[in-house]
Order: C-alpha cells, then sequence, then structure tokens
C-alpha cells in the first residue's frame, strides 16, 4: 500500500509522525483484556493515546471506521528456539532425548554442521512465520554463544518484531562427573564468556539446573544480576530431570532454580509437583508453558491449570522451532483442548486467561512492558481479525474471547500493526515493507 490509500490528514509515508483512530472495532481493552464492542483506538507517533467505548478522537483526526474488526494486543511468544528453524521436521521420528539433548541431539549436531548461512535464513524464515501470525515480540533461548546471539540478530535485521536473545553456553562447562559431585565453580574462561555473552544479548538462559553445580547457578545468576539482564532457565521437562537432580543435590531441579538462581521466569515446569508450583508462585517467578512441544515430544502436556490455581503468572511459548511451528495463538488452542481432556469438563481454562497468557501476561513475564494491552501509553502493537470471515463470522458474535482461542487462525487476521505501521494485511494505513526496520525496542528489558 502507498500512502496514497491513507486516509486524509496522515502522514504521508511510513516514517511521518502523526495521529488517527480506529473506530467501531470490537477490542479486547486495557490489563484485563476487556471484550469491547464500538470501541476506538487512538494512535499517535506509534503509541495509545486513547482506547474506550465510543471514544470521540476529536474532528481533527484522521479515523478508519472499522466495525468489521476484532482488535487483540499483539501476541507474545514466550519461549523459542528458533536455531533449529531449518530442520524443521528432520527429527519428527526421533525422541526427544535424542532430539534435544546437548551434546549428542540430532539437533546439536544439525547445527553443528550447518552453515551461518542456513541458519541464518532458518532464523528469519521462522520470524517472518511469526509475523504473519500476530506475533510482535519473542524471547529466544539461544544456542552457539556469542556468536549464535549475533547470528540471530543478523537474520532479525529490519523485520518488524522485537526479538529478544537470552544467550547460553557455547559448550557444557562441566563434566558429568563434576555435576554428579556437585562440587566447583565455572572457570575464569566460562564466567568471562557469559560477560562477553551479555555484552550483546538481552539477557542469560540456563539450558537446565542439571548441567551446573550449585556454586555455578550463583556465580550465573550474580554475573547476570551485575549486568541489568535478564535471565531464565529450562525446569523440569521430565520427571527424569528431577531425579538426576535429586540423586545429585539432594534437591530437584526446579527447586535449586528457584532457591539459587532466581531466574525472571522459569520454562516448561511439565513435570513440576504442586508444591513447585508454589514454591515458584510464592518466589514471584513465571513460568512460560509450552503445550504443543512437550505433548508432541511425548514429554506430557505443561499443569496449566495446577500452575494458575497456585498463583502463577502463566504465559505461553512454542519452543523448538524444528518439532513446533512458531505460534502461541496455536498453542492457546491446543491449551484448551488439552486441559479439558485432562479435567473432564469444559469449565477451565477460560479463553480470556489463554488470551493473557500469549499477550497481557507474556509481556510482564518478558519483562517488554509497553507490550500486551491494548492501553494508554503501550506501543500501538496489535492485531485485527477478521469478523466477516466465513470462519469468524458467526463465533465473534456469539463470543468473541472463545473465537479467539478456539477458532480463529492466521488466516483470519485482516492486519498486523507494529509501533501504529500496518506489517501484516492492510488496514489502509501506510504499511511498513518487511526489509525496512521497525522501531527501536524500550530499553533496558528489566524485570517486571
Amino acid at each position: 500500500m502507498t500512502a496514497d490509500n491513507a486516509p486524509a490528514g496522515s502522514a504521508n509515508g511510513p516514517t511521518g509522525p502523526d495521529t488517527w483512530a480506529l473506530t467501531g472495532v470490537t477490542a479486547l481493552l486495557g490489563e484485563e483484556l476487556t471484550p469491547t464492542r464500538q470501541a476506538t483506538i487512538v494512535i499517535t507517533d506509534g503509541r495509545i493515546t486513547a482506547a474506550g467505548h465510543l471514544h470521540d478522537p476529536g474532528p481533527a483526526v484522521p479515523r478508519l471506521h472499522r466495525p468489521d474488526l476484532l482488535v487483540t494486543p499483539g501476541f507474545l511468544n514466550g519461549h523459542t528456539h528458533i536455531g533449529d528453524a531449518a530442520f524443521a521436521e528432520a527429527g519428527f521420528r526421533t525422541e526427544g532425548v535424542d532430539l534435544l539433548y546437548a551434546p549428542d541431539g540430532q539437533r546439536w549436531q544439525l547445527m553443528a554442521r550447518a552453515t551461518d548461512e542456513q541458519l541464518v535464513t532458518g532464523m528469519r524464515q521462522a520470524m517472518q512465520t511469526m509475523i504473519r501470525c500476530g506475533v510482535v515480540a519473542f524471547e529466544d533461548f539461544r544456542e552457539q554463544g556469542r556468536h549464535g546471539v549475533d547470528l540471530l540478530r543478523q537474520a532479525a535485521r529490519g523485520l518488524p518484531i522485537r526479538a529478544l536473545a537470552l544467550g547460553r553456553h557455547a559448550d557444557l562447562p562441566f563434566t558429568t562427573e563434576q555435576l554428579q559431585a556437585n562440587t566447583g565453580g565455572l572457570s575464569e574462561e566460562a564466567q568471562a564468556e557469559i560477560r562477553d555473552i551479555l555484552d550483546i544479548a538481552d539477557g542469560f538462559s540456563v539450558v537446565s539446573p542439571n548441567q551446573l553445580t550449585d556454586t555455578a547457578l550463583a556465580q550465573t545468576a550474580d554475573l547476570v544480576r551485575a549486568a541489568g539482564k535478564r535471565l531464565a532457565a529450562h525446569v523440569s521437562e521430565r520427571d527424569a530431570d528431577r531425579q538426576t537432580s535429586l540423586a545429585r543435590t539432594g534437591r530437584s531441579d526446579i527447586a535449586r532454580a528457584i532457591e539459587i538462581l532466581r531466574p525472571d521466569y522459569l520454562v516448561h515446569a511439565t513435570a513440576a509437583t504442586p508444591e513447585e508450583l508454589r514454591a515458584a508462585a510464592r518466589a514471584g517467578m513465571a513460568i512460560v508453558m509450552c503445550p504443543r512441544s512437550h505433548a508432541g515430544l511425548g514429554f506430557g502436556v505443561p499443569p496449566y491449570l495446577g500452575a494458575v490455581a497456585a498463583g502463577v503468572n502463566v504465559a505461553l511459548g512454542t519452543d523448538n522451532v524444528m518439532t513446533t511451528t512458531p505460534s502461541p495463538h496455536e498453542e492457546a488452542n491446543f491449551l484448551v483442548k488439552a486441559e479439558r481432556w485432562r479435567t473432564g469438563t469444559v469449565r477451565h481454562p477460560g479463553p480470556g486467561r489463554l488470551l493473557a497468557a500469549m499477550t497481557v501476561n507474556a509481556a510482564q513475564a518478558l519483562g517488554a512492558t509497553d507490550l500486551g494491552s491494548l492501553s494508554v501509553g503501550r506501543a500501538a502493537t496489535f492485531v485485527a481479525f477478521d469478523t466477516a470471515s466465513p470462519n469468524l463470522a458467526a463465533s465473534v458474535a456469539n463470543d468473541p474471547a472463545a473465537a479467539l482461542v478456539n477458532r480463529a487462525t492466521a488466516g483470519d487476521i485482516a492486519a498486523v500493526v507494529f509501533g501504529g505501521r500496518t506489517v501484516v494485511g492492510t488496514l489502509d494505513r501506510p504499511t511498513l515493507p518487511a526489509t525496512r526496520p521497525g522501531p527501536a525496542p524500550a530499553q533496558p528489558y528489566g524485570p517486571s
């Protein structure tokens, strides 16, 4: 779309400052994602400056009246590994442990043999897929040390998506014998590597507490906090992880993460016990769950309802791109059915909670405080669904939140808006070409 298609009085191109309004839409407004019909959203210079029912933006403000749209905050993908995107389905018939676990897992062997160009191309394609699915930000556990983070930065260049990278050690810093004894700390080289990674990354990711000694967990936490960066860790993917940690240290892997590492959030917790979930809640730690990935690997479905009941802030992620498409919206669709099957009732989970898990809750977990809700002061970053599509027409009229979780697909997206500019589809606004950089992320990304 060209500037000639913009409403009268708007900027003449995608870089000009302006104010405009989207009126007549059904929108999920505020931190509570309240479904609001006949809503108006006013955008000024890429920020939301007003949002509400039948709000009058004023006679001088160009407006688009779109009663055919259902508008949600842009989705956040709370946990990814996009570094293996070039190998999608290469491990479809490989058992999860043999596929994913370092250093001998199939994905590690494939990444080691791949060229930088192959990895960058795969990552860029994964990000393009996310953008088309309405994802506006994601946080990646990036393998391959500092070089891996640099490759992700190259892949993200010019794309309208916020790519948050949590780096990790290029190689495992301890031998099996050292881990079994649970003795010793990080070498000077390993500590220097963390500092080097944090120079260009948004934070650091621990593959598993089982790959570090207690001393090394504390050292890692201190190094990351000293740099003012974010920290996260995989925990409790399988009961075998708990048993390994108990045998070595007398505590489960998730307990060691909560008590020693003290990360901003935990990832997976598929095998977590109710008491471990309560401990995470008491510590104020969010958990990012990846239901489709773990179900597909045969690990099980994470205890979403148990975590919510314990008081945990739960967000959704998609995990490895080689096993699962990077759409948190599909996670919500799968999870509502999986939890209904597990509990034998349709009462839970409610669609509003699942929408929050990929918007406002995810923004809190990732420290992306300018995203996640259609609220004044937040970035004008949202997804507009076509309620006139054959798939959604009846559904939205009955229950907009349920329509989004249980029925909507990426094919129903009319437009994705990033920083006030349309980056997918059309909203009768100036479009931001995919080759041009989006607005710079707000800094710093500290704990929420």
